[in-house]
């Protein structure tokens, strides 16, 4: 270990600071509160981030940004023989940044002597009521609802450094933050992404990339063990299983037309010793019209036209799983995911996903509904009432994975009766006549 270090050292202070850097991308006058953020166009990204920015071997252009004290930072004027820099991009509507915070501040306390570390913060990757320049639309994300984290793009610089102002006082992040500019000049050059990263050598190259910091099984403390003192870890192996649990035992949303429907649950790895990898797959997208769309969040949101991933979750771990209806119409769409363990095919969920904004579907059994169930809970028999409906009418019965358990057509029956089969559970009931669609949730005691 003591000779990888010193040969790093001595290549590191040889070099010194003889790479001529690209032309300045940077701010060519220093910012003040009242200038305008710029306009930049929605981005839609397949490659995971990847493609954006320039690559490792590279050579850094210049730049200046300004931290909140501000303060110049000029990169030439900050490469320093013997240490490298990194630059990790983030904002505070991101959550995988907010969550990757205790792991940018272990680098920060540990690799102080070789690196120096830096945020930058740029453009919100989901403000609360405007366009994502990830999505194309309003965006805002299970996650910052939950926690509270609701905030638009800012509009001016001042808002800019305001909102770190807020983050800086409810997160405990010990890097240094520098300022994109507000004409976006870092994230135009080296994204645009929601949270990459760039380790760079003193001589001004790209050693390292990281499409999303630290997404696993990339580990920033491998990549810069690596690069720093020539130590290769060795990974986990891949033969954990996984367990799937449903978000309070649902897989259908209501709301109404306009409103993002959120559903998820939870992937477990049960194994103590071995990762799992999970392969993700969206084998069905039944959206009624052009008005609705739907998405994924893994560790990562996913564009909505994404239909594959790959999960790799460490040992005795947990990962959420997010699915998004995002509605225009009143009306019923659904998905449906294989969730397949690759190195144990016997390892598999299959899940479907309901989303609905129709009034029957919001309200059950009161008296708009299309069509009267009960009794509900029900031990198993059920009394249908189409009141004065008299044509024909397909009752179909699904559990919470998708799977029908049954499916009926009657004709001109106001009142029908049928037995629930299977187990106790959920279930859902999919009424579908001429002219009306329900969709109605039973429990089965």
């Amino acid at each position: 270990m003591k000779l990888s270090l010193t040969i790093v050292f001595i290549g590191a202070i040889l070099s010194g600071n003889s790479q001529t850097l690209l032309p300045s991308i940077g701010q060519v006058t220093q910012p003040v509160d009242a200038d305008p953020i710029c306009y930049y166009p929605v981005t839609l990204d397949n490659s995971g981030f990847c493609d954006p920015g320039p690559e490792v071997g590279d050579t850094m252009p210049d730049f200046t940004l300004y931290d909140m004290a501000d303060n110049g930072f000029t990169f030439s004027n900050n490469l320093i023989p013997g240490k490298y820099t990194l630059f990790i991009s983030g904002s505070y509507t991101c959550p995988v940044f907010r969550n990757k915070i205790p792991v940018i501040n272990n680098v920060v306390n540990n690799y102080s002597n070789l690196v120096n570390t830096y945020v930058v913060y740029q453009m919100e990757a989901h403000p609360a009521t405007d366009t994502s320049l990830y999505f194309g639309y309003v965006n805002p994300g299970s996650a910052n609802i939950s926690q509270g984290i609701l905030f638009d793009q800012p509009t001016n610089y001042g808002e800019r450094k305001a909102l770190i102002d807020t983050m800086n006082a409810n997160l405990n992040l010990i890097a240094p933050i520098l300022i994109d500019g507000p004409c976006n000049e870092f994230l135009d050059y080296f994204g645009p992404a929601p949270q990459n990263a760039y380790l760079i050598d003193s001589n001004g190259i790209i050693v390292l990339k990281h499409c999303w910091f630290d997404q696993f099984p990339i580990s920033i403390v491998n990549d810069l063990d690596s690069v720093l003192l020539g130590i290769t870890s060795n990974p986990n192996g891949t033969n954990g299983t996984f367990t799937w649990t449903l978000d309070n035992a649902d897989s259908l949303a209501y709301g109404n037309g306009g409103d993002v429907l959120t559903l998820g649950g939870v992937f477990t790895n049960t194994d103590l010793v071995d990762d799992v990898i999970i392969n993700i797959t969206r084998t069905s997208n039944n959206m009624p019209d052009q008005t609705w769309t739907s998405a994924m969040c893994v560790n990562v949101c996913l564009g909505t036209n994404v239909n594959n991933y790959t999960l790799q979750i460490p040992p005795n771990s947990t990962q959420h799983f997010y699915y998004y209806f995002f509605t225009g119409t009143n009306a019923t769409g659904d998905g449906q995911f294989s969730f397949v363990n690759e190195n144990n095919p016997n390892n598999s969920v299959i899940q479907g996903f309901y989303g609905s904004t129709l009034t029957s579907a919001l309200d059950d059994l009161n008296d708009d509904a299309f069509a009267k169930v009960f009794p509900n809970p029900t031990s198993g028999d059920l009394t249908f009432d189409f009141g004065n409906i008299l044509e024909s009418v397909t009752i179909t019965i699904t559990d919470l994975s998708g799977k029908i358990i049954q499916s009926n057509t009657y004709n001109d029956s106001q009142l029908v009766n049928l037995e629930l089969v299977g187990s106790a559970g959920i279930y859902f009931l999919n009424i579908v006549s001429e002219v009306n669609k329900s969709v109605i949730r039973i429990v089965k005691e």
